[in-house]
């Protein structure tokens, strides 16, 4: 199914899907979800960041503003993620999270380490050839050597809020978009953990 992005019904029905799915798989009981998020707290982040917030986020999380765990799993391409955390919507692009990828990729001086310099970067869909940009902001724990983004400054063809999966190290760096929306990526997680009872694609 492809969510209708302007419809808050939708976003009600995938939180209700969200929710039975983890129950159904144990995973929860309930206080999984941080309370949901108001709309002068989205508007209070839409101007310190100078982005317009896409309308399935802004529906998604006026239900719930990320999780209040770190304790699930997420596969991608056949390989385990640990401490999959839904990141709230108002911890996006903290200075925290944003030094530690600035640390991991670049000098004091800002010029880029010297271990990154001949790195190869693959991409699978409409995202930008980088090691990282200032306008992905992690939506799940923050890592420097993976993580998933909101992504804000997508390659032609791409959306505005895509999706995005990128994964580091010296030797090879893959950035794949993973869904064109976040309806669609909650859509992911609740399909896998229906069929798998874990949090996977």
């Amino acid at each position: 199914m492809k969510p209708d992005t302007k419809d808050a019904e939708t976003a009600r029905k995938l939180f209700t899907a969200l929710d039975d799915s983890f129950r159904a798989a144990g995973i929860t009981d309930g206080s999984w979800f941080r309370p949901g998020i108001e709309e002068r707290e989205i508007a209070v982040l839409e101007q310190r960041l100078n982005i317009s917030l896409p309308i399935e986020y802004r529906e998604i999380f006026k239900l719930f503003n990320g999780f209040n765990e770190a304790n699930t799993a997420l596969r991608h391409s056949g390989e385990w993620f640990t401490g999959f955390y839904l990141a709230p919507l108002n911890h996006w692009g903290n200075e925290e999270d944003i030094s530690l990828i600035r640390e991991f990729f670049f000098k004091p001086d800002g010029q880029l380490k010297d271990e990154w310099k001949e790195t190869p970067i693959t991409v699978a869909g409409p995202a930008r050839r980088a090691l990282w940009h200032p306008r992905w902001y992690a939506i799940t724990t923050p890592s420097a050597f993976y993580s998933w983004y909101a992504d804000f400054a997508p390659d032609a063809g791409g959306s505005m809020g895509q999706v995005v999966f990128a994964r580091s190290d010296p030797n090879a760096v893959h950035v794949e978009v993973v869904a064109p929306n976040f309806f669609e990526f909650v859509e992911i997680i609740i399909d896998s953990v229906r069929s798998e009872g874990e949090i996977d694609w």
